[in-house]
C-alpha cells in the first residue's frame, strides 16, 4: 500500500539523518480519519528538537499528489493548545507515528489533553469578532477570513474547536447552537456577496456570542470622554494635528469597542470622516440602548444629573 510505504520511508529518513534532531512525527487529516480519496496526500508534520531538525522539511509531488513534510515547534503547539492558533485538529486528532523518547511523547499528550479540555473560550470570542470587523474594511477580498472568524466564534461559543475548518462548515455547524440561518447565510454570502449582508452577518454573530451587558459595561461613558477629541478634530486645520487626532480616535475606539461596532474607515476627506465617525458612534450607542449624558445647558446638567 503506497500510503504505508510513504509513511515508513519518512520515518526511516528521520531515523537515518535526524535521529537526534527531531522529537516526533505526527500524522493528521484524511489519512488519520480514514476518508482519503485517490488523490489525497498524507498529512505529516514533525517537531524539531534542534535547529538542524528544521532542515528535514521537504515538499514533493508523487504520482500527481503533493506532499508537505513541515515543522511545527513546541512553542507553536503550546499556542495551538491555548487556541491562539486555529490548527487545533493537529493536536486533537494527530496520530503520533514516531517519537524520539517517552518524555516528548508525554509532553505532546499533555498538550493534547489541555487542548481537548480547554475551557477559556469566552476570552477568545471578543478577539474573533474584533478581527472579523477589522477585516470588514477590506471587503471583498477578506470575505473568506470573515466567514471563518465568525464560524470559529460560534464554535467557541459552543466550547468546541473547528476540527476540519471551513472546508466542511455545514457538518461542523450541524449540531451547534448558532444564530438563526447562520449556515444558510454563509452559503448566501458566498453565492451572492453583499457588503450590507456581511455587516448584518457579523452583527448577528456578535449579538449571539457576546452578552449585551458586557457591551454596555465597556461602552458606557466612552462617547462623553471622546466628545472633546471630536471637537478638537472638527476645529483644527493643521494636517499634522488631524493625522494624530485620527490615530487617537481610531485606537481609542478599537480598544473600547473591540467587539461591538463597525466604524467608518479613515478616508482622504478628513472632515467627512470625523463627522461620519461621530454619527456612527451615536447611532451605535442608541442601537445598544446605552444612555448618552448630553445636556443643552449647565442648568439642565445641575438639575437632571447632579440633581442639585
Amino acid at each position: 500500500m503506497k500510503e504505508k510505504l510513504y509513511v515508513d520511508s519518512v520515518i526511516q529518513y528521520v531515523k537515518k539523518y535526524y535521529s537526534d534532531d527531531i522529537d516526533m512525527i505526527v500524522a493528521y487529516g484524511s489519512f488519520v480519519r480514514g476518508d482519503m480519496h485517490e488523490k489525497s496526500d498524507i498529512d505529516l508534520f514533525f517537531i524539531p528538537a534542534t535547529e538542524k531538525g528544521y532542515l528535514a522539511s521537504f515538499q514533493v509531488i508523487i504520482e500527481d499528489v503533493g506532499y508537505d513534510f513541515f515543522p511545527i515547534s513546541w512553542e507553536r503547539l503550546k499556542q495551538i493548545a491555548r487556541y491562539e492558533d486555529p490548527l487545533t485538529s493537529l493536536l486533537i486528532e494527530g496520530q503520533i507515528i514516531y517519537h524520539r523518547n517517552d518524555k516528548v511523547f508525554n509532553q505532546f499528550e499533555e498538550l493534547r489533553t489541555y487542548c481537548v479540555h480547554f475551557d477559556h473560550f469566552e476570552e477568545k470570542l471578543k478577539k474573533l469578532i474584533f478581527d472579523a470587523k477589522y477585516l470588514y474594511f477590506d471587503y471583498p477580498k477578506t470575505l473568506p477570513d470573515i466567514l471563518t472568524k465568525c464560524t470559529m466564534a460560534v464554535a467557541y461559543f459552543n466550547h468546541v474547536p473547528l476540527r476540519r475548518g471551513m472546508m466542511d462548515f455545514e457538518n461542523e455547524l450541524a449540531s451547534l447552537q448558532k444564530p438563526s440561518l447562520f449556515t444558510e447565510n454563509i452559503k448566501l454570502l458566498i453565492e451572492s456577496p453583499s457588503k450590507r449582508g456581511l455587516r448584518k452577518f457579523i452583527e448577528d454573530t456578535e449579538s449571539f456570542v457576546l452578552p449585551k451587558e458586557e457591551v454596555e459595561q465597556v461602552s458606557s461613558g466612552f462617547y462623553e470622554e471622546m466628545k472633546s477629541i471630536y471637537q478638537k478634530g472638527l476645529h483644527t486645520t493643521s494636517p499634522y494635528k488631524q493625522f494624530f487626532i485620527q490615530y487617537i480616535i481610531e485606537s481609542e475606539t478599537a480598544n473600547a469597542f473591540s467587539h461591538d461596532a463597525v466604524f467608518p474607515k479613515v478616508s482622504k476627506n478628513y472632515m467627512e470622516w470625523i463627522q461620519s465617525h461621530e454619527a456612527r458612534m451615536i447611532e451605535f450607542l442608541k442601537e445598544k440602548e446605552i444612555p448618552i449624558h448630553d445636556y443643552s445647558t449647565v442648568e439642565d446638567f445641575l438639575t437632571f444629573f447632579l440633581k442639585i
